[in-house]
């Protein structure tokens, strides 16, 4: 029996070599013009239609969540800026050593503070209607408008002997459409609450601590 050459050099090569040395042998097999390709990859019709059937249902299903917490970040951030308006207003006032008011009518979407003074020498201003007082305030600051679909829904403010006083100085009524929240400069407010709504007829409320004259979002309890 005749025994085979033993090639040293071919044992010595790793089996990873040997392969790619067989790829370029079956290479040299294939005529110029062909193309060597690999292994066909990809999807079937029906493998991208039922991938995209599923991909519309868990849109459908996650939209209405969505939509929720995009209208409720809104309500939030109405809230946040109706509480530095507020804020304003208090700094303003102990800076200033004159009663501020935070004006701003239900339904509509912006607020300003003003010295009352002003409002005493122009009265007219608590007499406007919801969108006469939208349309002749102007917009000092982007915290001055709230975010869109946010709307003042009503207000509390709680009339004290010095509030009714300084109101009626400045012309104001009971049913008046415009809301003033006084502050005073020793750092005191009214004692007030603010309601927004959004179009989706969720309710916030901004309390206003009049002894403190500071301010907090708290949760709306049904039937107040």
């Amino acid at each position: 029996m005749s025994s085979l050459p033993f090639n040293r050099t071919a044992a010595r090569r790793p089996a990873a070599w040997l392969a790619i040395g067989g790829s370029r042998r079956a290479l040299k097999g294939c005529s110029r013009g062909d193309t060597w390709r690999g292994p066909k990859v990809g999807f079937t019709l029906l493998e991208l239609i039922l991938v995209l059937g599923i991909l519309i249902l868990v849109a459908s299903m996650s939209s209405p969540t969505l939509l929720r917490a995009v209208a409720g970040q809104g309500l939030d951030k109405g809230c946040d800026m109706v509480r530095s308006e507020m804020a304003r207003a208090r700094v303003r006032a102990i800076r200033t050593g004159k009663v501020q008011a935070l004006l701003f009518a239900p339904g509509g979407n912006r607020m300003i503070v003003q010295d009352f003074d002003r409002l005493v020498s122009d009265p007219r201003v608590m007499s406007m209607s919801q969108a006469d007082f939208d349309a002749s305030t102007p917009v000092m600051s982007d915290d001055s408008v709230l975010p869109r679909n946010v709307r003042f829904a009503a207000a509390d403010a709680i009339a004290n002997f010095r509030s009714e006083f300084e109101t009626r100085a400045a012309g104001g009524q009971a049913n008046s459409s415009v809301r003033p929240v006084l502050f005073y400069p020793d750092g005191t407010s009214q004692e007030a609450r603010v309601i927004l709504v959004n179009e989706r007829g969720e309710l916030r409320q901004v309390v206003l601590r009049g002894l403190t004259g500071t301010s907090r979002v708290s949760p709306l309890q049904e039937g107040r």
